[in-house]
């Protein structure tokens, strides 16, 4: 299974960031600044198309964090492929376990990565996986009122 997430710049010195991922292992990571919706959009299928294996491009599922609307543009204009957006301040699937998408996407991360389901491809750069590391050692999380597993906002 192949999957594209894209984390749509909002503004300033914002960077959009891509990554493809292959089964279990991340194989593409790359930033942009300043590229419009239009150029995201075009290219995801690009990326679509070039990490695709023996499936169809257009098969290839296309995820957009769409939280505050940013990723609207590429949403709105799938041309033909499975491109969807994700808002992470929704409730969760699991509204038990976890109180909004962002939780629990970062724990079922953090559960994967502690059975040693996640890999990261040797075609990355060692600076931008560093960064990667480090971004995600920092991010916060304990329970909420409710009990439920709760990752620190965005912004905090």
């Amino acid at each position: 299974m192949v999957q594209i997430g894209i984390d749509c710049a909002r503004f300033g010195d914002d960077s959009t960031a891509f990554a493809v991922r292959v089964g279990p292992n991340l194989v593409y990571l790359e930033e942009r600044s300043g590229w419009t919706t239009d150029r995201i959009a075009d290219h995801s299928r690009l990326l679509a198309n070039q990490y695709c294996g023996v499936m169809p491009p257009n098969e290839v599922l296309i995820l957009v964090d769409d939280t505050g609307g940013y990723g609207s543009g590429v949403v709105d204009y799938p041309a033909g492929y499975r491109v969807y957006g994700i808002n992470s301040s929704e409730l969760a699937r699991e509204e038990d376990k976890y109180p909004n998408v962002r939780s629990e996407l970062v724990m079922l991360f953090v559960l994967a990565a502690e059975q040693g389901c996640v890999g990261f491809g040797s075609g990355i750069p060692s600076a931008m996986l560093e960064r990667l590391r480090q971004e995600l050692m920092s991010i916060r999380y304990g329970l909420d009122s409710r009990c439920r597993r709760r990752v620190e906002a965005k912004d905090e």
